[in-house]
């Protein structure tokens, strides 16, 4: 059964969704009426969305995966013009870091 929650601070589709190691989920990328580079957390504990860093690249169809020491990691997806994206991040220097991503 599904439920209202809080919503996005940036409608967005075609985004990556990855759950932290402390439960909150970082949301990155995707589309809206444009690219998006920005990225929010979502803490179910509050059910609340909040705004955080933003990733270099603006990207859709982006790969995140949390690797073992906590960070994000963000490879390829598409861009403007719907060109593949050949750079990576991580959430160590493109991204919010400290103690909501730890």
């Amino acid at each position: 059964m599904f439920s209202a929650t809080g919503s996005m601070t940036d409608a967005r589709q075609d985004a990556t969704a990855t759950v932290l190691k402390n439960g909150i989920v970082l949301i990155t990328g995707g589309v809206s009426s444009v690219w998006l580079a920005s990225a929010e957390l979502y803490n179910p504990a509050t059910a609340s969305f909040t705004a955080t860093g933003s990733m270099t690249v603006a990207r859709q169809y982006q790969s995140a995966t949390r690797l073992n020491n906590g960070m994000v990691l963000i490879t390829g997806g598409d861009s403007v013009a719907n060109t593949t994206v050949a750079s990576a991040g991580s959430t160590s220097n493109n991204l919010a870091a400290g103690p909501l991503i730890d």
